[in-house]
């Protein structure tokens, strides 16, 4: 069976897909407590926090494959915009916490050895603008989840 370069690229970005991005909600705890989440964020798509009351948030990363570096950045405003809030790599690790309440939007790119790879590169070739997302879930610290998908923008912040 031959496999063609996109193919095997294409499995590559997958085995990546499976990051997950937490927003603690009360940062002060660092990475514990309820949060709110983008479940399977792909390499270079912005997760942004819901505007509830502009609350900051300590943001983690997490399902991350030993094997497959990452470089999280999170990001002072929504949707990815202005300056970095912090950024740093997993080197080798299965998640990252960035425990300080700062943080309203995050993103990652995969690292392949000296070089960086996003999806970022790739829209910018093609003209694409990066699109953001919201969080498809919120857990709270007894363990109830309810899932967020498909609700309005209003109904999302409420949550």
């Amino acid at each position: 069976m031959l496999f063609t370069k996109s193919a095997i690229l294409a499995c590559l970005a997958a085995t990546a897909s499976a990051v997950e991005l937490r927003f603690y909600v009360d940062g002060r705890q660092g990475c514990q407590g309820s949060y709110t989440f983008c479940p399977n964020l792909p390499t270079g798509q912005c997760c942004t926090t819901p505007n509830v009351q502009d609350v900051n948030t300590a943001l983690g990363w997490y399902r991350l494959r030993p094997s497959t570096g990452i470089r999280g950045v999170g990001y002072f405003q929504e949707r990815c915009g202005g300056d970095e809030a912090g950024s740093g790599t997993s080197n080798g690790q299965s998640s990252m916490c960035y425990p300080t309440p700062q943080y309203r939007s995050g993103k990652f790119s995969t690292l392949s050895g000296a070089r960086e790879t996003t999806e970022d590169a790739v829209h910018e070739e093609q003209g694409i603008e990066g699109s953001c997302r919201k969080p498809g879930g919120i857990v709270y610290e007894d363990g109830t989840e309810f899932d967020l998908t498909g609700l309005s923008d209003e109904q999302n912040d409420e949550m």
